[in-house]
């Protein structure tokens, strides 16, 4: 939602169509979602990275209901944990995805605008 805010004059989460009926509808699918955890040995202890792929395909419909676009977008995200712990590994995930998420929403925004497919006369 944040991501896309700037791009459009108003946005708002529903899960049907009809809760903003005469209203664009964006419906999201997750296409493949990757998360890779590794342990890198350190003299002393293990240092977690991880890293994460995402793709989200996503169809836009007008307000009459017709198909207006659809696109996937997709994302990556890289973290590692510099002071090294095993049990931060779900963290280290965790973050990697939640940047991969933003990336993919980045490029979601960027193909929307670009296509113009969703801007009212």
């Amino acid at each position: 939602m944040r991501t896309l805010d700037p791009a459009f004059r108003s946005i708002s989460r529903v899960e049907t169509r009809e809760e903003r009926p005469g209203a664009y509808f964006l419906d999201f699918k997750l296409d493949e979602f990757s998360p890779r955890l590794k342990f890198n040995p350190g003299f002393w202890m293990a240092t977690p990275e991880s890293t994460a792929e995402i793709s989200i395909r996503v169809s836009a419909f007008r307000p009459d209901g017709t198909p207006a676009i659809r696109t996937t977008a997709r994302g990556q995200g890289h973290h590692e944990d510099g002071a090294g712990s095993c049990d931060k590994g779900m963290d280290i995930v965790e973050e990697a995805t939640r940047e991969a998420v933003q990336r993919a929403m980045e490029d979601l925004a960027q193909k929307l605008i670009n296509s113009k497919a969703l801007i009212e006369d």
